[in-house]
């Protein structure tokens, strides 16, 4: 019920707006290149797996958080 420009994370996907839309908030990231910007995108990096799912960790330690992380575990299969 709260408008997405007042919303944290106007997805609702547990990651919060700040770290989806990047640094520029006029040209917003979009890391999939599905045409959605990641602060509105269920699933940021088009992985099949929700980003509420993966949420902001990084399970691999290789820098890159789970939900923009295709290899989220490292184990080498997507």
């Amino acid at each position: 019920g709260t408008p997405d420009f007042l919303d944290l994370d106007s997805d609702g996907d547990g990651v919060p707006d700040r770290v989806e839309a990047g640094v520029d908030p006029a040209n917003p990231v979009d890391s999939d290149g599905d045409g959605v910007p990641d602060f509105l995108d269920t699933d940021s990096d088009g992985d099949g797996v929700p980003d509420v799912r993966e949420g902001s960790v990084d399970s691999d330690g290789d820098g890159t958080p789970d939900y923009l992380d295709l290899d989220s575990d490292g184990d080498g299969v997507p």
